[in-house]
């Protein structure tokens, strides 16, 4: 079967076009979101919505058992929005813990709070995947986070051919990498596109890859047959 474009994150609620698939993110919120009954999603807390409120894990939980929820997320720490930074590492920690008890990979926002974030991972025991979204810090982090074992997601910031973060790209491990479009204007097949030539990779070949990580991640056989459009 054809591998297919994964959007990894992705705020949009349309289809995604034909030839992919796409993985929604849903903010928890009040008042509670819609979730829909066949697209893929992971749902969670985002650190901007710290302030208004906790975390209703008996719903969360109800959620998260969904057979289209594919990830707790996105989740982090953002010190330049949101609540108290104590307060968002603590919400963080929490949903982490989660994710480990439902067995889902952690959907990560981060804003300023790298060492943060790698901190909790070597204080809290988790087996599951942790993937940063939309990464665009500096080349030194992306190697110390994927010393830690991390999975590093890439947007339409790689459009733009900046040099250092095309280097980080071109030096994120082919088993630790994913694209997205997030809340972008661009396809993830043109993201696809801009990441093949900054690694010099096929664009077929590149498709193999991610979709050999999203099964490896998600624990899922072919997502050719899962939300994909023809």
């Amino acid at each position: 079967m054809q591998e297919v474009f994964i959007d990894i994150h992705t705020h949009l609620e349309s289809a995604p076009p034909p030839g992919s698939m796409a993985i929604r993110n849903i903010r928890l919120r009040h008042p509670y979101p819609i979730i829909p009954d066949n697209d893929l999603f992971t749902i969670g807390l985002h650190p901007w919505d710290t302030d208004e409120m906790s975390i209703d894990f008996d719903y969360l939980t109800k959620i998260a058992g969904m057979p289209n929820c594919l990830g707790i997320g996105e989740c982090g720490i953002d010190r330049l929005r949101g609540t108290d930074f104590h307060r968002q590492a603590d919400i963080f920690k929490q949903q982490v813990l989660f994710a480990e008890q439902v067995k889902k990979p952690v959907f990560i926002h981060c804003v300023r709070a790298w060492l943060e974030i790698m901190k909790i991972k070597s204080e809290v025991s988790t087996t599951v995947p942790w993937i940063i979204h939309g990464y665009r810090g500096k080349a030194s982090t992306a190697l110390q986070l994927i010393d830690k074992g991390f999975y590093l997601s890439f947007g339409e910031s790689i459009l733009s051919m900046n040099q250092v973060l095309s280097d980080i790209l071109r030096k994120t491990p082919e088993d630790r990498l994913f694209l997205e479009t997030d809340d972008g204007k661009h396809s993830i097949q043109e993201i696809y596109q801009a990441a093949s030539e900054i690694k010099n990779i096929p664009l077929a070949i590149l498709k193999d890859i991610l979709n050999l990580n999203f099964n490896k991640v998600f624990k899922i056989n072919g997502p050719s047959g899962m939300a994909a459009k023809d």
